[in-house]
């Protein structure tokens, strides 16, 4: 069993039998690949249960499993929650009425009722909520919300040095390159490992676009960086602004602006505090963390 599975067999056995299903000592001689895909998950989900954590954050917990685990799964939340933060996603209201607590109905992309669970499924207090209670389902149009150009651009250097999320995400791209090129910017950077605009939609707003395709969570590898610093460097050098981003503006964008900060003469850990500072999460990897560290390194022996 230890080599199949760091769950130990008394608790498999003790979990089977709370869910109805007898024994684990079937289980035993089998690899883990052959068992029914119901008992691999209810494995998988209690034993996450079963980790201590102050935030619990569950996705359809009891989804594919059978009655008794099920139960036994909303039993060990209920539970969880006395001396915990438990925040499940889920479209089965026997797991909202088992763990008790708050319903929060989202729908239309906002938030449409939050209640006691059950009074929320009893006598919920809004027309979508009624909607759900009595159809399971809330399926209302997505809300238009104002959104402003400069939505997620943070700034390092004001008119020089900014990042932000991918271009029409938080607001209508040509707003957003239209907001740039006003605050100065003339150099756009991509480090999505697609590009999903054209080059010719920036340049449209006087912004020159450049592509360095980084894996998510991942730094960039040393030529992709020196070359995107050299790239800020003669811009800046000139007081034409540059922008980066990747999809969130967190990770990839966060570590090529430290690069480029310790390409300008930062210390590595200032670097990375600067970029927090504007930015909180940024960088957001150890990959990514330890790169502006070897970066700076490298590029110290050339001076």
């Amino acid at each position: 069993m230890d080599g199949q599975t760091s769950i130990p067999f008394d608790v498999l056995d003790l979990w089977l039998r709370n869910a109805g299903h007898g024994d684990a000592s079937v289980l035993i001689t089998a690899q883990v690949e052959t068992w029914p895909r119901a008992i691999r998950r209810y494995f998988a989900v209690m034993r996450q249960l079963h980790e201590p954590a102050d935030i619990y954050l569950l996705d359809e917990p009891t989804a594919g499993l059978e009655d008794g685990m099920a139960m036994v799964v909303r039993q060990r939340i209920k539970t969880l929650a006395n001396n915990a933060c438990v925040v499940v996603a889920t479209h089965n209201r026997l797991d909202c009425l088992e763990a008790g607590g708050q319903t929060v109905l989202l729908a239309g992309g906002t938030v449409q009722e939050c209640n006691d669970s059950r009074q929320f499924f009893s006598n919920p207090g809004t027309q979508a909520g009624r909607i759900y209670v009595e159809t399971g389902n809330c399926n209302l149009p997505m809300r238009i919300r104002s959104a402003r150009p400069d939505d997620d651009v943070w700034w390092l250097i004001p008119g020089l040095l900014c990042g932000m999320s991918r271009p029409g995400m938080m607001a209508a791209a040509p707003k957003q390159f239209r907001h740039l090129s006003d605050k100065g910017i003339h150099v756009l950077i991509c480090t999505e490992e697609r590009c999903i605009y054209s080059a010719r939609e920036p340049s449209e707003f006087g912004l020159q676009a450049y592509h360095f395709p980084i894996p998510d969570l991942a730094p960039p590898n040393f030529g992709q960086a020196s070359d995107i610093c050299r790239i800020a460097e003669a811009a800046i050098a000139r007081r034409r602004g540059v922008a980066v981003h990747c999809r969130g503006g967190l990770g990839r964008t966060g570590t090529v602006l430290a690069s480029v900060l310790v390409w300008l003469g930062d210390d590595p850990d200032g670097a990375i505090e600067k970029v927090r500072s504007a930015r909180p999460m940024a960088i957001q990897s150890g990959a990514q963390e330890n790169f502006v560290h070897d970066f700076a390194r490298r590029i110290s022996e050339w001076h």
